[in-house]
């Protein structure tokens, strides 16, 4: 990753080695190469695929140079791609033995360790190689360690790593690709803002920095800065395709529907056929309520991926805004069965089976939703209203309680909901002591309760709380 030389046939490419490296082997001919010859041969098959071919290569080019840390870096490198783990192992010790300061010999092993499930280990072979990287190769190493942050889950020390990154080299193309979603994940919208016109006030012309600030503008609902940002992409980098779509996001949330629309047009033009500018269309013409130019771009958008479960998900939100309930299930069931960890889906589907009455599968369906994301508060409403009709508000409390992870998002929601089952399920004295110790802290949050059981209303121990807390209802 960091060293590649190829001094011997600098005039070659690769193509040319390769050809040659064939020819003769098939001619029966010895074969002897240079190791930066080897190397391009190796990274040709690799790069194609061809790893049994790779492996053959390699391993000659280890005969010949058994000193070669380079060659064996490329032979570990092989072996981790043909899944030949504990032979990876051993070429890289021997690749550190020969050359314990190329950074390559870190990143194997760390990537070896990942593979292991030891990401600790991982993260403490970057900073092994951290230490003795130059200023050059420091911005690439915190993007490994990004790397191994989000396959731990830590998605706030991925983006940290990545800032850091783009501290050391602004101009780091990688790193400035990768960052919007890091920062999705971590919701370093706010931080991510400052970075970005730190990025901006030394390279005024990375259009890469003007989207990033421009996504995350958009993600904080602040449309007329984020359309600003993008215009800037777009006067600098024309054919950046990702810009259109996001202006168009932002002018279709500010209601002006007709930019929106523009954008989207501008970069079919551009660009040819998109599934996403066609689902893109299909929101923008639900929202102005002309339906049959929605249902048009939403089909547009499967008859260019037929496995396009937005475009299934738009159709079928657009059926049920008419009351089409069945033909809205149709698609609804295909978005799901495409894309089954998108809650979204799962209520959808829940609310077509609702309305079919096939409460059951709607509980089903609902209880899928919140497992994949526990803080979508209208889905929880809706499986307790369900709950009720079906006399499952116990299994719902179970639910509600298996669900009550400290560093949940919506506690505070979710402990109403657990006090409105013990009130519906005849606990009322409880109830009541646990709504006035919430009321007292989570005021805001009360009148969701009500939503799912309205009987408390009628309770004068709950009225009482409420009047005791100066809270009108």
């Amino acid at each position: 990753m960091f060293q590649e030389e190829s001094e011997e046939f600098g005039f070659e490419s690769p193509k040319e080695l390769v050809s040659q490296y064939e020819g003769l082997t098939r001619s029966g001919n010895s074969v002897y190469m240079e190791e930066g010859s080897y190397e391009q041969i190796i990274d040709f098959y690799k790069d194609s695929g061809v790893y049994h071919k790779a492996k053959e290569v390699a391993e000659t080019a280890t005969a010949q140079h058994p000193f070669s840390s380079r060659l064996f870096i490329k032979r570990a490198q092989v072996s981790l791609e043909l899944d030949q783990l504990e032979d990876a192992k051993a070429f890289v010790e021997r690749a550190k033995i020969l050359d314990a300061t190329d950074l390559d010999v870190y990143i194997l092993m760390a990537d070896i360790a990942v593979i292991e499930g030891r990401n600790k280990k991982a993260l403490n072979y970057i900073d092994e190689a951290i230490k003795v990287a130059d200023q050059l190769d420091l911005s690439d190493l915190y993007i490994e360690k990004s790397d191994i942050y989000e396959d731990s889950l830590d998605y706030l020390n991925s983006y940290r790593s990545l800032k850091k990154s783009l501290l050391i080299n602004p101009k780091n193309t990688e790193a400035l690709h990768r960052i919007w979603i890091a920062v999705d994940l971590s919701s370093q919208h706010e931080d991510n803002i400052k970075l970005q016109k730190l990025i901006i006030d030394k390279d005024p012309y990375s259009f890469l920095a003007w989207y990033n600030l421009g996504h995350s503008y958009l993600h904080l609902g602040l449309y007329e800065k984020a359309i600003q940002a993008y215009d800037y992409v777009m006067i600098i980098n024309e054919e950046y395709e990702y810009a259109y779509l996001e202006i168009a996001e932002a002018y279709s949330k500010m209601g002006s529907y007709k930019s929106a629309i523009r954008y989207c047009e501008k970069s079919i033009e551009l660009f040819g056929d998109s599934g996403s500018v066609y689902i893109k269309l299909g929101n923008i013409y639900k929202e102005e309520k002309d339906f049959t130019k929605s249902y048009k771009y939403y089909k547009k958008a499967i008859a260019v991926n037929s496995d396009s479960s937005e475009g299934y998900y738009g159709l079928a939100t657009l059926l049920y805004q008419q009351g089409r309930y069945h033909d809205a299930l149709f698609y609804a069931e295909k978005s799901t069965k495409i894309n089954q960890y998108a809650p979204k889906n799962w209520t959808l589907l829940g609310d077509c089976l609702n309305q079919k009455n096939d409460l059951k599968t709607s509980f089903s369906s609902y209880e899928k939703a919140i497992t994949l994301e526990s803080d979508l508060k209208g889905t929880w409403i809706k499986l307790g209203l369900l709950s009720i009709g079906m006399d499952k508000v116990q299994d719902y409390l179970e639910l509600v309680q298996h669900t009550m992870d400290p560093s949940n998002k919506a506690i505070a929601f979710l402990k109403y909901l657990e006090a409105g089952c013990y009130f519906h399920l005849g606990k009322q004295k409880k109830a009541v002591l646990m709504f006035e110790d919430l009321i007292s802290r989570h005021k805001d949050e009360f009148k969701i309760v009500f939503e799912v059981f309205p009987e408390i209303m009628s309770e004068s121990s709950m009225l009482n709380v409420l009047a005791k807390n100066n809270i009108k209802v």
